[in-house]
């Protein structure tokens, strides 16, 4: 599948969680209107994929992994993997299955790069005890860069690549808490 079409499809999803969280508040006619588009979305992208009846449960639970929203679902198995029925339960029930820890920190990094980078574009002032926003920004850049070198690296590091992502990694401890706006 295409990034685009990914990106087309998780924009739609998107866009249709915003309407239900409007429409639920109203209990209407709308909100019946939602919920029978967002069952028949579900529908044909389980066509897409070739998924028979794995993306619901009895209870009604949205498998994440099949809905193709981006960074949300970190799943390591695919579709016809002989345990994806343990693991979609999991994910029904938890939210996680067990195979996002079999390379934990992998799961960690590909979570919160992304975000870290966005936080950065939308950060607006800094933490009171820096000097400027300058200041706060090149901390978020250590920061971006450490768990770029771990992506990146997977744990395979130079001694001076290993510097700046411990680094990185201290600053993101230490400043954990400023992570906000």
């Amino acid at each position: 599948m295409s990034k685009k079409r990914t990106s087309d499809t998780a924009r739609e999803l998107a866009d249709a969680l915003i309407d239900m969280m409007l429409l639920f508040s109203k209990k209407s006619e709308y909100h019946k209107k939602f919920l029978y588009s967002f069952n028949k979305r579900i529908e044909e992208r389980k066509k897409e994929l070739g998924i028979k009846d794995s993306i619901r449960d009895t209870n009604n639970n949205v498998d994440i992994k099949y809905l193709g929203i981006p960074n949300i679902c970190f799943s390591l198995t695919d579709a016809d993997d002989d345990r994806e029925k343990l693991f979609s339960k999991q994910r029904k029930e938890r939210g996680f299955d067990s195979s996002e820890l079999w390379s934990f920190f992998n799961t960690i990094t590909d979570f919160i790069l992304p975000r870290l980078k966005v936080f950065k574009e939308n950060t607006c002032g800094h933490p009171g005890s820096l000097e400027d926003e300058k200041d706060w920004r090149d901390i978020l850049d250590k920061m971006i860069k450490s768990f770029e070198i771990s992506k990146e690296k997977d744990g395979m590091m130079s001694n001076k690549e290993y510097k700046e992502w411990k680094k990185g990694m201290n600053l993101f401890v230490n400043w954990y808490f400023a992570l906000w706006y």
